[in-house]
């Protein structure tokens, strides 16, 4: 029940969480925080594996990737029933960035919407990091396609509705998954 707005830092705007730390954040907000680097609301790294539920993360910003979120693995987060909307990044992934091998990331059942970015207006994933989507809904990002993945970065989708993204919705990382494994693009 905490509200994370304004803050400004080079990685994890609001929260920067490292060396196995395992928090449990809800009904939190996240509103407008901006990292110079990477992870405008919350930046993973180094083993950290935090919970979070009922959040909402809304106009972040990070210069080089992750305008909600930014994992460098080894961290695995995993989000349930969060909202990301208008979050945005220079660069890569406006919602979340994951890179490295073992940045592993969960979203259930959460709301991308109207976030952007040149690569992935939603997520970009890179390096062998992973995200895996299960029960969400990816829309309208006003730039980038709903996914991008490179350098043998990977996202799985289970359940999910792509529309309306401005670079394209089964494209990229996550082409061919449309219209399988209960996903939707209506």
């Amino acid at each position: 029940n905490c509200i994370f707005e304004n803050n400004t830092s080079n990685n994890g705007a609001a929260i920067a969480a490292s060396s196995g730390a395992g928090p449990t954040i809800s009904y939190c907000e996240f509103t407008n925080n901006t990292a110079t680097n990477a992870g405008g609301g919350i930046h993973t790294t180094s083993g950290a594996h935090p919970d979070l539920s009922d959040c909402v993360f809304t106009g972040n910003t990070a210069t080089w990737g992750g305008g909600g979120l930014y994992a460098y693995g080894p961290s695995s987060p995993t989000f349930t029933n969060c909202l990301f909307n208008n979050n945005g990044s220079d660069h890569w992934g406006g919602a979340f960035h994951t890179q490295v091998a073992g940045a592993d990331v969960e979203f259930i059942s959460c709301t991308f919407y109207g976030n952007h970015a040149p690569d992935g207006g939603v997520g970009y994933c890179r390096g062998d990091s992973h995200a895996e989507l299960n029960n969400s809904i990816l829309s309208h990002s006003s730039q980038g396609e709903a996914i991008y993945c490179s350098s043998g970065g990977t996202a799985t989708l289970a359940c999910c509705n792509v529309c309306g993204n401005a670079g394209g919705d089964w494209v990229s990382g996550i082409s061919g998954q449309g219209g399988s494994s209960g996903n939707l693009n209506i």
